[in-house]
């Protein structure tokens, strides 16, 4: 007999879903039954994904978070079309290395208004929609880098930061209205961009593990999908507030 995932018949948004940690969180929420509004700048990538996700009710939008003040009506949009939103994961995110002479305000807004200011704005939208009666789970991607003191990532340390901070105090203001938000806060994960250092040091996974940086090695982001979905179901109906770190044994 199949036992029941929790997740079947549930809609959930997925901000972020064209690549990374995004596509995998995606594909596993569609492969618990559940129903994938994906939302990304790469439509053609969406659509890749869309091939190899399980059978359902899946849907893409081609959308660039940093329109702030565009997100309300994308998010009506989609409540329109699809019908009520029982979740959201946001893990759109940019984070270039950035020396202190290169952090000018122009450089710091960029990144707060992708990891920070656009997160805001979709939980404001998503809270505005919610039906009286619905439950409504919000996840977002953060990061081990919010506490960690690596140099050159100052800007995209402060927006995970802020992220963590705002989780903790909408999570107060949110509650009475049956709405949970939690952070995931992974350290190094097996997306794509770490492919290029994989050449250069000759083994990454070898490297951090044999130095201590992180002694379980590079996570694969099928087990952040996997912690994500259990924030979505109703095993986790009493945890809100809360920034999981998920580090590979890293220190921070």
């Amino acid at each position: 007999m199949k036992s029941s995932s929790g997740h079947e018949g549930r809609h959930y948004l997925v901000v972020g879903a064209s690549s990374g940690i995004g596509a995998s969180i995606a594909l596993e929420l569609a492969s618990l039954e559940a129903n994938i509004t994906m939302v990304a700048r790469r439509t053609e990538k969406m659509l890749e994904l869309w091939q190899r996700m399980a059978p359902g009710s899946h849907a893409c939008y081609g959308f660039d978070v940093s329109r702030l003040s565009e997100i309300f009506a994308l998010v009506e949009k989609i409540d329109a079309e699809r019908g009520a939103i029982d979740g959201c994961v946001y893990c759109a995110g940019v984070g270039a290395a950035m020396r202190l002479r290169g952090l000018l305000p122009e450089k710091l807004h960029a990144v707060m208004r992708v990891n920070f200011y656009a997160f805001v704005e979709f939980v404001r939208a998503l809270a505005r929609k919610k039906r009286k009666e619905q439950d409504l789970r919000i996840v977002a991607l953060s990061s081990l880098a919010s506490i960690s003191s690596d140099k050159y990532k100052t800007a995209y340390s402060a927006s995970k930061a802020a992220m963590d901070a705002a989780v903790r105090c909408l999570s107060r203001e949110l509650a009475s209205n049956r709405v949970t938000i939690n952070s995931i806060r992974p350290a190094v994960v097996d997306v794509e961009r770490l492919r290029g250092l994989d050449e250069l040091t000759g083994g990454l996974d070898a490297e951090i593990k044999k130095n201590g940086y992180q002694p379980l090695g590079i996570i694969p982001p099928k087990d952040i999908a996997g912690m994500a979905a259990w924030l979505l179901s109703d095993a986790a109906r009493y945890l809100t507030g809360t920034s999981l770190p998920f580090n590979g044994g890293a220190a921070c």
